[in-house]
């Protein structure tokens, strides 16, 4: 009699490529690379040129291509993969603003593992980010709305990074560090839906 393993979606967001592929070089090593995929915009996909991606990925690995798919999109392949709707809308919004999410099927047994290694290479906070959004009058994703270009996401990132913005993501990080027993959610479990 075969076992039937329960899978789940783990999810981490992080706000470049850079920080991304160290998190699927991490899960290579794992052995579990392959099990994710990486959701970019088109300014991602120039970069994954640049940083000498090729169609799987990091070169010499397995881990998957970055997918560069449609805005109108994005909803459905997350929440198709049981990611509610309200955190699926700022995950694409993250992306659409140059962002990159990684997303995977995982055994449950393993989850632990890959949350951890995921959560080493320092993703996006993903409900703080969804506040930073709104307090600049973002009301929910809208599909129809075009991808950042590179002086766009440029500028988005460098809100989230550098000067004052590094200092306070560091005393952040700081503050963020679990407490004996508990963890730091920035990287997400939800049950696996699709089929």
């Amino acid at each position: 009699m075969e076992h039937e393993h329960h899978h789940r979606t783990v999810v981490a967001l992080y706000p470049d490529l850079t920080q991304a592929s160290r998190a699927l070089a991490d899960l290579e090593q794992s052995g579990i690379a392959d099990a994710f995929a990486m959701y970019g915009n088109a300014t991602t996909k120039a970069e994954a040129g640049l940083a000498g991606l090729n169609d799987l990925g990091p070169k010499g690995t397995s881990a998957p291509a970055v997918l560069y798919d449609t805005a109108a999109s994005r909803i459905d392949a997350l929440t198709d993969a049981g990611i509610p709707r309200a955190e699926a809308e700022v995950m694409s919004e993250a992306v659409r603003r140059g962002a990159v999410l990684l997303v995977g099927r995982v055994d449950e047994p393993r989850c632990r593992d890959v949350e951890d290694r995921l959560d080493r290479h320092a993703p996006v906070d993903v409900d703080e980010r969804a506040g930073q959004y709104r307090a600049t009058g973002w009301a929910g994703y809208d599909p129809d709305a075009a991808d950042y270009d590179e002086a766009q996401v440029a500028e988005e990132r460098g809100r989230y990074a550098g000067g004052l913005g590094a200092a306070a993501s560091s005393l952040g990080d700081l503050n963020r560090q679990p407490l004996p027993g508990s963890r730091v959610v920035r990287v997400r479990t939800y049950e696996w839906t699709r089929r």
